[in-house]
């Protein structure tokens, strides 16, 4: 008689054990699928933060090389220095050229004199 009521109860243990199993196998089979997402997600950004280091790290030696405000300034004033004198040169470029204009005239004269 025990050896049947032990039989009457190996069927439900057996249903009862292989269910279990069923859930534990799903829920590690879900872990591991959720572990290769969450690597490939890993990866995916690990690749972007890279991406995004070297080029904050373009842009930082970029901005190194830019003028600063009294960089700026500087050439500001320089080029007004610049206009200045410049505007003297033509001055003087006009007073050269206006001799010039008179010197030529000067000589056409004096050679249609000679001429005489």
């Amino acid at each position: 008689m025990e050896y049947d009521a032990l039989r009457f109860w190996q069927m439900p243990a057996q249903w009862i054990f292989n269910i279990l199993f069923l859930v534990v196998l799903g829920m590690i089979r879900k872990n591991q699928a959720t572990s290769k997402r969450l690597k490939q997600t890993e990866r995916q950004l690990t690749m972007r933060i890279d991406t995004n280091e070297r080029d904050i790290i373009k842009v930082r030696a970029d901005l190194n090389h830019l003028p600063n405000q009294s960089q700026f300034s500087a050439l500001g004033t320089d080029i007004r220095t610049l206009t200045s004198e410049l505007g003297k040169v033509e001055g003087r470029l006009e007073g050269i050229n206006r001799v010039a204009d008179i010197m030529n005239q000067f000589l056409i004269n004096q050679g249609g004199n000679k001429h005489e």
